[in-house]
């Protein structure tokens, strides 16, 4: 995909909040709603919805407690087409 992007299904993407803050590579995808999972908030973007999720990067956190709410989000976002079409090349 690039720009350190994996698509894991269709119009869902996983990438470093490094690209997560680059609202150029968010608009080549027609990405609109983001999940973060990190303590400190990322920038947001005004036409894109996020979802935070403060956790800590280290082996004794428990992510499962997050899980329901993530995929309630992602659930909705795809429900709401809130992926908008892709550029073309």
């Amino acid at each position: 995909m690039g720009q350190g992007m994996s698509e894991v299904a269709p119009g869902v993407y996983v990438t470093s909040a490094l690209v997560a803050r680059q609202g150029n590579v968010l608009d080549e995808h027609g990405i609109t709603h983001v999940i973060s999972i990190q303590k400190t908030p990322i920038s947001p973007f005004a036409h894109r919805q996020y979802l935070l999720i403060p956790a800590k990067d280290h082996i004794s956190q428990d992510i499962l407690q997050y899980a329901s709410q993530c995929n309630d989000f992602i659930h909705n976002a795809r429900l709401n087409q809130g992926k908008r079409g892709r550029k073309k090349p």
